[in-house]
Protein backbone atom coordinates (compact mmCIF):
# COMPACT_ATOMS: atom_id res chain seq x y z
CA UNK A 1 0.00 0.00 0.00
CA UNK A 2 1.15 3.31 -0.86
CA UNK A 3 1.17 6.31 0.71
CA UNK A 4 -1.48 8.04 -1.10
CA UNK A 5 -3.61 4.94 -0.48
CA UNK A 6 -2.73 5.07 3.38
CA UNK A 7 -3.84 8.96 3.68
CA UNK A 8 -6.84 8.42 2.15
CA UNK A 9 -8.07 5.89 4.52
CA UNK A 10 -7.21 7.18 7.59
CA UNK A 11 -8.52 10.83 9.80
CA UNK A 12 -7.07 11.78 13.46
CA UNK A 13 -8.53 10.57 16.03
CA UNK A 14 -9.49 7.30 14.73
CA UNK A 15 -8.71 4.29 16.95
CA UNK A 16 -6.19 1.67 16.57
CA UNK A 17 -8.97 -0.51 15.99
CA UNK A 18 -10.82 1.31 13.13
CA UNK A 19 -6.91 1.54 11.37
CA UNK A 20 -6.10 -1.87 11.50
CA UNK A 21 -9.62 -2.22 10.21
CA UNK A 22 -8.90 0.29 6.98
CA UNK A 23 -5.42 -0.69 6.71
CA UNK A 24 -4.96 -4.31 8.07
CA UNK A 25 -2.11 -5.59 10.31
CA UNK A 26 0.87 -2.96 10.82
CA UNK A 27 4.62 -3.75 9.54
CA UNK A 28 6.00 -2.63 12.31
CA UNK A 29 5.79 -1.25 15.95
CA UNK A 30 7.56 0.33 18.92
CA UNK A 31 7.27 -1.51 21.77
CA UNK A 32 5.06 0.23 24.89
CA UNK A 33 6.10 1.09 28.16
CA UNK A 34 4.72 -0.88 31.38
CA UNK A 35 2.67 2.19 32.10
CA UNK A 36 1.62 2.27 28.81
CA UNK A 37 1.85 -1.23 27.45
CA UNK A 38 0.29 -0.38 23.84
CA UNK A 39 2.15 0.54 21.03
CA UNK A 40 1.88 4.41 20.47
CA UNK A 41 3.72 3.72 17.09
CA UNK A 42 2.57 1.51 14.44
CA UNK A 43 4.52 1.50 10.63
CA UNK A 44 2.87 0.50 7.07
CA UNK A 45 5.80 0.74 5.10
CA UNK A 46 7.33 4.41 5.27
CA UNK A 47 4.50 5.69 6.77
CA UNK A 48 4.01 5.87 10.50
CA UNK A 49 1.02 6.54 12.77
CA UNK A 50 1.10 8.10 16.21
CA UNK A 51 -1.36 7.06 18.99
CA UNK A 52 -1.87 8.74 22.21
CA UNK A 53 -0.20 6.19 24.61
CA UNK A 54 -3.71 5.52 26.62
CA UNK A 55 -5.17 2.00 25.43
CA UNK A 56 -7.46 3.65 23.62
CA UNK A 57 -5.85 6.24 22.33
CA UNK A 58 -6.85 8.22 19.28
CA UNK A 59 -4.52 8.85 15.89
CA UNK A 60 -2.79 12.29 16.59
CA UNK A 61 0.04 12.41 13.66
CA UNK A 62 1.08 10.27 10.29
CA UNK A 63 4.71 11.23 9.41
CA UNK A 64 6.93 10.05 6.65
CA UNK A 65 10.43 10.63 5.83
CA UNK A 66 11.41 11.97 2.00
CA UNK A 67 13.88 10.45 -0.21
CA UNK A 68 16.65 13.33 1.68
CA UNK A 69 15.57 11.73 5.02
CA UNK A 70 13.24 15.46 5.28
CA UNK A 71 10.33 14.97 7.61
CA UNK A 72 6.95 14.97 6.45
CA UNK A 73 3.63 15.09 8.87
CA UNK A 74 0.86 14.28 6.98
CA UNK A 75 -1.78 14.80 9.18
CA UNK A 76 -1.33 16.46 12.83
CA UNK A 77 -0.19 19.89 11.88
CA UNK A 78 2.78 21.14 12.60
CA UNK A 79 2.76 21.13 16.51
CA UNK A 80 2.22 17.48 16.29
CA UNK A 81 6.12 16.73 16.89
CA UNK A 82 6.80 19.56 19.07
CA UNK A 83 3.87 17.71 21.22
CA UNK A 84 5.44 14.57 20.96
CA UNK A 85 8.86 16.02 21.71
CA UNK A 86 7.23 17.85 24.95
CA UNK A 87 5.76 14.33 26.31
CA UNK A 88 7.96 11.90 25.57
CA UNK A 89 11.07 14.19 26.36
CA UNK A 90 10.41 16.90 28.80
CA UNK A 91 10.90 19.36 25.58
CA UNK A 92 14.23 17.66 24.33
CA UNK A 93 14.70 16.46 21.07
CA UNK A 94 14.44 12.56 20.64
CA UNK A 95 17.67 11.49 21.03
CA UNK A 96 18.77 8.97 18.09
CA UNK A 97 21.31 6.08 17.47
CA UNK A 98 22.83 6.95 14.17
CA UNK A 99 20.24 9.28 12.90
CA UNK A 100 20.82 13.12 12.18
CA UNK A 101 20.75 13.53 16.10
CA UNK A 102 17.48 15.61 15.74
CA UNK A 103 15.21 12.87 16.57
CA UNK A 104 13.90 13.50 12.88
CA UNK A 105 16.18 11.00 11.14
CA UNK A 106 16.58 7.99 10.33
CA UNK A 107 17.85 5.59 13.32
CA UNK A 108 16.77 3.99 16.12
CA UNK A 109 15.65 5.88 18.52
CA UNK A 110 16.79 5.70 22.02
CA UNK A 111 14.77 3.12 24.09
CA UNK A 112 12.06 2.39 21.29
CA UNK A 113 12.18 -0.83 19.78
CA UNK A 114 10.68 -1.92 16.39
CA UNK A 115 9.29 -5.32 16.30
CA UNK A 116 7.82 -7.23 13.13
CA UNK A 117 4.43 -8.82 14.19
CA UNK A 118 1.78 -6.26 15.96
CA UNK A 119 -0.20 -7.14 19.31
CA UNK A 120 -3.43 -8.37 18.54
Amino acid sequence: MNSSEILSKVKLGMTRAEVFAVLGEADAYNIGSRKYPKPSIYKYGNIELYFHYHKDGGLWMVYEEDANLNPIIHLGGSNANVNFVNEVHGGQPTPVEGGSGNGLGRGKIAGVEITEDPPA
